[in-house]
């Protein structure tokens, strides 16, 4: 199966196990993998809002986002703990990418920014999801 944005990062897709027998080490696996992404765009938007001014100081400071900011880092810490059990995981990893993408504002919409292995991970859980 090609898809632009799968393939604009490096991942390709492929049928692991017959349909209607889940495999939750596969499960596990693969919301590890989607786990180091939610890290690096994490990591990305807070980088992005510490550089971003508004009225004199960085967007970082402002309460709203730092409560964002804060949720977000119990979030991936609960979906680190979580991954013995990864349709949970995935659906937390899932609520987490959508809140980082929403940090982003406008840019997190763009196919070039981070947030474009978000969008390719949600994929992979639907891929991974319709076999279950």
């Amino acid at each position: 199966m090609h898809h632009r944005l799968a393939a604009a990062e490096g991942i390709v897709f492929l049928r692991d196990t017959p349909p209607g027998s889940p495999d939750q080490q596969l499960g596990s696996r693969l919301a590890a993998a989607r786990l180091g992404a939610t890290r690096r765009a994490f990591d990305a938007v807070v980088h992005r809002l510490g550089n971003r001014q508004s009225s004199g100081e960085p967007l970082l400071r402002r309460q709203l986002v730092t409560g964002s900011v804060a949720d977000t880092v119990a979030g991936i810490e609960l979906a680190r703990a979580m991954l013995n059990a990864p349709y949970e995981a995935h659906d937390l990893i899932t609520e987490l990418d959508e809140g980082i993408i929403m940090l982003f504002g406008g840019a997190g919409y763009i196919t070039d920014q981070p947030t474009r292995a978000l969008y390719v991970s949600a994929m992979i859980a639907n891929v991974w999801g319709a076999t279950r």
